[in-house]
């Protein structure tokens, strides 16, 4: 039998070669470059991810498929990929000053980030599940590293050895999921497989259904969905502030896109199997992320339990997505892309915040003692981090505000309206602890502690406050242009 090599077509992978070939560069200047003048290395890494933006550019208009099937390029993967690649780009910004204030000046950070990104990006266009298994393994292997970075810190060095551990028994779920699914269905492509779904022994075959169900716990991992979520406060408190920011947007970004191609792309058919442990998920996760974030008085963890009660908002969308009306699936999964773009934005928003406050001396993450009476210390910063608190609050005009609205209302269209009632719900729950911040920055007395404040802020950190500032008042108050965007993209069902 003649195995032939399948074509090689580097156009389709352009924005991956270019991340990878960057980091090859950083990685050598890195052997060059003095240790004090290892900001060279972020700006270009900065050039980098500018570069491969550039060339995912070429690829919105294009849609096709490479590498025996296994890459789908279309626009729904070219817009996950963008968003990754601006979160790359914030995330360069914020590290700058912080790691070397924090005396993690490392090298190697940043063409770490660059091979994560891209194996984010190589997620999103991803048509096949072995093709989404190297991607998440390329992804995490760069997030654990990056989550011990901070050498020699006991609660880093903890945070990447459970992060690896439970990151390693998710994938074992993924790689087992995807054997029964090949075992059924004989196949990994999602072509292959949404065809082969079509034979009703095939769609009723519980080789199937324990493959579907192991895939999406392996996801729910990745995503933080409860009860999948135990490892998400303590990797977000314990790995750099710079490395959280960067893994609670992006890695969401990716995973879910990846989840929405399979789901919808790959078993449509299967689309009655999908509702109920989806709606299962979604309730539990917006109910425990957003009570469990009341409690908290790390600012770091309030915010990892926000995190998850955001995931919990995206997984409503996708629940709408399964609706058999192709109108509303489009709306659901627009949705999805506005959300996810909007909460990109703002949380990176957040933790710039918290990297501005941070002091040689160590992070200041207690909301009593460190966040009380901000607005006097600071008010630029305080005014900004309202505006972050607001906007996951869902708090107009605020592109939070947007993105909730749009994705209950796809939840009530496609007829889940009790999800959406118990959206709303959590949403005034989750009122109690994104208010609470901006109360103790605007009514409360500077604690003695916080005297030595910060009062400048780095310029790089000022710059992405500026962008996330900006963004998230302008995608709340003018949401035409992303909402085009998103609508433009929904290539992967077939427009």
């Amino acid at each position: 039998m003649d195995i032939s090599a399948p074509p090689v077509d580097l156009g389709a992978i352009a924005p991956l070669i270019v991340l990878i070939a960057g980091a090859a560069i950083v990685l050598m200047l890195d052997l060059v470059v003095a240790p004090a003048q290892r900001a060279v290395l972020a700006y270009v890494s900065l050039v980098v991810t500018v570069l491969a933006f550039v060339a995912c550019l070429p690829l919105w208009n294009d849609g096709r498929f490479a590498y025996a099937d296994m890459v789908h390029v279309d626009r729904f993967g070219i817009f996950f990929s963008a968003v990754v690649l601006g979160a790359v780009a914030l995330t360069i910004l914020l590290s700058i000053d912080y790691l070397r204030q924090q005396e993690m000046n490392y090298g190697e950070y940043y063409p770490l980030l660059l091979f994560t990104a891209a194996g984010m990006l190589a997620m999103a266009i991803s048509n096949d599940l072995v093709m989404i298994f190297i991607s998440l393994e390329i992804l995490s292997i760069g997030l654990y590293i990056l989550s011990g970075f901070a050498r020699g810190n006991q609660r880093s060095e903890e945070s990447a050895l459970k992060y690896f551990l439970l990151g390693s028994f998710s994938l074992a779920f993924l790689v087992y999921g995807t054997a029964l699914i090949y075992g059924a269905t004989g196949s990994t492509n999602f072509t292959a497989i949404a065809q082969a779904l079509g034979d009703d022994n095939v769609r009723t075959n519980p080789l199937l259904l324990a493959g579907v169900g192991l895939i999406l716990v392996g996801f729910g991992f990745k995503l933080a969905f409860v009860p999948f979520h135990m490892w998400t406060p303590d990797v977000y408190c314990g790995a750099p502030t710079s490395v959280t920011a960067f893994m609670s947007v992006a890695t969401k970004v990716a995973v879910f896109a990846a989840l929405v191609r399979t789901i919808i792309g790959a078993m449509p058919a299967l689309r009655d199997g999908w509702i109920t442990p989806l709606w299962g998920l979604a309730i539990v996760t917006m109910i425990v992320g957003n009570v469990a974030a009341v409690m908290q008085r790390d600012i770091k963890r309030m915010l990892a339990y926000s995190s998850i009660g955001q995931a919990g908002y995206v997984l409503v969308a996708v629940v709408a997505a399964e609706s058999v009306r192709q109108d509303v699936s489009d709306a659901a999964v627009s949705s999805i892309l506005y959300y996810l773009l909007a909460y990109t934005v703002m949380n990176l928003g957040a933790f710039a915040v918290v990297i501005a406050l941070a002091q040689r001396s160590g992070e200041r993450l207690d909301l009593n003692r460190d966040y009380a009476g901000l607005a006097r210390t600071n008010p630029w910063l305080a005014g900004a981090l309202a505006v972050f608190m607001l906007s996951l609050a869902g708090i107009p005009p605020t592109s939070g505000f947007i993105g909730k609205m749009a994705v209950f209302r796809a939840a009530v269209s496609a007829g889940y309206w009790p999800l959406a009632l118990i959206g709303v719900i959590t949403s005034v729950i989750a009122l109690a602890f994104y208010l609470r911040v901006i109360v103790l920055m605007y009514t409360r007395d500077p604690q003695e502690q916080a005297d030595g404040a910060v009062t400048r802020t780095a310029a790089p950190v000022s710059v992405v406050l500026t962008v996330c500032v900006v963004l998230t008042l302008f995608f709340g108050v003018l949401p035409g242009l992303p909402f085009d965007l998103a609508q433009r993209a929904l290539f992967v069902i077939g427009q």
